[in-house]
């Protein structure tokens, strides 16, 4: 028997050989120590087997027909890497198996040796083979373990990371296999359901528990119909957790469905959004008290965007009791150019003005309006730039109906101009008595008796002066009267 080190079964040996007898013997003997053998006549058929690469050791003549020893070499070192080249020679020589070995032979073997030896050779580059094989899978799972390790490290990481992004944003995960019933819930989930996930398994019956009274048949109806659709679902509600306190919830989920369309699970977020609700709401009376001083602030008001191509702002709200006081609908006021309602004299100093409130000084002016049916009335305005973040500047606008105003001025100012009249009539009534009187006192005295007898002529005179006298008296005194009212 051959003393051979030992190789596992079935190992492919490549034998080239022109000299077919050899070639059986050589096959016979290798396929006795169970290699599996592969014979080739020619370099070109022993190099295309090689190429396949399922050779696992390969033993060469190197005096063939069909290429020379220093071609056949070279291509041969194309593969020594992967395969263990074994010369197998019967021209033996120095500078042969010098060349040999500087090509990447692992052993040169003469064909007039011991064959023992040869199969101790071939023996010895399988082993060889199976070791650096070995190693090389040691050094790939040795590798690949690392890999593995490094990824589940990094899994670790990201789900650390996953696990605190979810708890910063608020949001928590889940899962729900629906043909199994099972739930899976991540961290973040436990905590905005206040749930311990050392004492509750998540289950549907849970999270229906879980869902407030007053939405449960919203929250269940949303869920049976993506079950039932497959469509993605997506509903906001509030939930009582576990320590009773109530939380507001929006909810979005994808339904995944087999082949058949059933729907087979769901896998969605589930987002603590009570901050934003309370926010809504306060934004919601916000508004509402907004709302109400707007409309009770002036007999009207008005906001306007100076922001137009034209230069002429555009009304972009206003109170309700300003389209109805000029004649219009809601719809028709809004968006409308607020020249409309000006006057001419307005629609003409329109820009001016805009560009002075433009400025953030307080605005006053006194102008007309013209209602949607033509007619007009006097309108006091005080107007003042409002800067909105987000949204450039408006001009904010408290308006009065001056009709009665200017009704009243046009009275004071007649009641003061016939206050004059009477404090001028009740001067000149007095100094017209003065005059009268002296004039009066001394026809009376010629008339009478005391001064004697006149000529006809002259008596006649002086009654018609006194009759004249008396007459201005009675319109002197008339006007005190009138200076009195």
């Amino acid at each position: 028997m051959i003393d051979a080190v030992q190789s596992p079964a079935r190992q492919r040996v490549l034998l080239l050989d022109d000299e077919e007898d050899l070639r059986d013997t050589i096959a016979m003997i290798l396929e006795a120590e169970e290699f599996e053998v592969i014979a080739c006549g020619t370099a070109m058929s022993a190099i295309e087997q090689l190429e396949d690469g399922v050779i696992d050791v390969a033993v060469v003549d190197l005096r063939l027909p069909d290429l020379e020893e220093s071609t056949l070499l070279k291509r041969l070192s194309e593969f020594s890497d992967t395969v263990p080249l074994i010369i197998h020679t019967g021209y033996s020589s120095y500078e042969s198996a010098k060349d040999a070995i500087n090509w990447g032979a692992f052993a040169y073997v003469e064909k007039a040796g011991d064959p023992g030896e040869l199969i101790r050779h071939v023996h010895r580059a399988v082993h060889r083979q199976l070791v650096q094989r070995a190693h090389k899978l040691e050094a790939a799972v040795a590798s690949r373990t690392r890999e593995l390790e490094k990824s589940n490290e990094s899994l670790r990481f990201m789900q650390a990371d996953l696990s605190r992004a979810q708890q910063i944003a608020k949001i928590g995960s889940f899962s729900w296999n629906v043909a199994t019933g099972e739930v899976t819930w991540s961290d973040q989930t436990y905590r905005i359901f206040g749930v311990d996930p050392n004492e509750s398994k998540p289950s549907f019956e849970m999270a229906k528990s879980l869902t407030h009274p007053e939405d449960f048949e919203y929250w269940s109806r949303t869920v049976a119909n993506a079950v039932e659709t497959g469509n993605w679902f997506e509903c906001e509600y509030r939930a009582v957790r576990g320590d009773g306190s109530i939380v507001w919830i929006r909810n979005e989920a994808e339904v995944y469905r087999n082949e058949k369309g059933e729907t087979v699970g769901l896998f969605g977020t589930v987002q603590d959004i009570t901050e934003r609700k309370e926010a809504e709401e306060r934004l919601k009376s916000s508004v509402k008290r907004f709302r109400a001083l707007f409309e009770q602030a002036g007999d009207y008001c008005m906001i306007l965007d100076p922001n137009t191509e034209d230069g002429i702002p555009i009304i972009v709200d206003a109170s309700r009791s300003a389209y109805i006081l000029h004649g219009y609908s809601r719809d028709e006021f809004i968006g409308r150019p607020v020249a409309d309602v000006d006057d001419e004299n307005g629609r003409r100093l329109v820009k001016t003005r805009t560009k002075q409130i433009m400025t953030g000084k307080p605005f006053y002016v006194e102008n007309m309006h013209v209602r949607k049916d033509g007619s007009s009335f006097p309108v006091a305005v005080h107007a003042n730039r409002i800067d909105i973040e987000g949204e450039g500047s408006l001009i904010f606008t408290t308006e009065y109906d001056i009709t009665e105003k200017r009704s009243l001025e046009q009275k004071l100012r007649h009641s003061q101009k016939m206050d004059a009249i009477g404090q001028l009539a009740a001067g000149v009534a007095h100094e017209f008595n003065n005059l009268l009187c002296g004039i009066l006192c001394n026809v009376d005295f010629l008339l009478s008796d005391d001064f004697g007898a006149l000529p006809p002529g002259l008596r006649d005179a002086l009654e018609d002066v006194q009759r004249s006298g008396r007459r201005g008296a009675s319109l002197t005194k008339q006007l005190l009267t009138f200076s009195r009212q």
